[in-house]
């Protein structure tokens, strides 16, 4: 799949079959890789709808990995996004950044 996509990266089907591919990889518990390839379609095709479902599950990906830096980080990062104009998505993207940052104890 990576392979079609780098041949055909133009092609404008592109971001739905990368985001198919991206689904199975989290549907097979694999959240690092299909977190990394729902933020790649996020940042190269922020207007696209599979966008918004793309970076609500880079969100969740990083949840169930209970990572909660890089979800903070995916946060920050999607909070001037386009993918805002989704307003279920805004309000979670609000909430997280409000959640205290909590430090590991020394």
């Amino acid at each position: 799949m990576d392979h079609y996509l780098t041949v055909f990266e133009r092609a404008p089907e592109r971001p739905i079959l990368e985001y198919r591919h991206a689904r199975i990889l989290y549907e097979h518990g694999l959240w690092a890789e299909a977190a990394a390839k729902f933020a790649r379609i996020v940042e190269r095709d922020p207007k696209e709808e599979v966008a918004v479902y793309s970076a609500n599950l880079l969100l969740d990906c990083d949840f169930l990995q209970h990572d909660m830096v890089a979800l903070r980080a995916a946060a920050v990062n999607l909070q001037h996004s386009p993918v805002l104009r989704d307003a279920e998505l805004a309000a979670l993207i609000k909430r997280i950044l409000a959640m205290p940052v909590k430090t590991p104890p020394h």
